[in-house]
């Protein structure tokens, strides 16, 4: 082998390095941002989990307080209400 096609040799062998080495901090930086983007979409499904949560807690308190007014309601009319008068006949 000349010096001429040593020199080229080691020159694609550090042209090769070089490459692998980009190749790997890409991959890196892929999986870093994959991983930052997993974490981010888990956050959001959690938040909207607890959102919707208490949009229900709300509403099932916003049903039972109607219903309870309702019964406040419906008992207070019943105190109020004259008796009837007794009809013999």
């Amino acid at each position: 082998m000349t010096k001429f096609d040593e020199a080229q040799s080691a020159s694609r062998r550090r042209a090769e390095e070089v490459l692998s080495r980009k190749k790997q901090q890409e991959t890196e930086r892929l999986s870093t941002s994959e991983k930052e983007r997993r974490v981010f979409d888990e956050k959001t499904a959690r938040l909207r989990n607890l959102r919707i949560a208490k949009e229900t807690a709300d509403k099932a308190a916003k049903e039972a307080d109607s219903v309870s007014r309702k019964r406040e309601t419906a008992a207070a009319r019943r105190r109020h209400e004259p008796a009837s008068p007794a009809t013999d006949d």
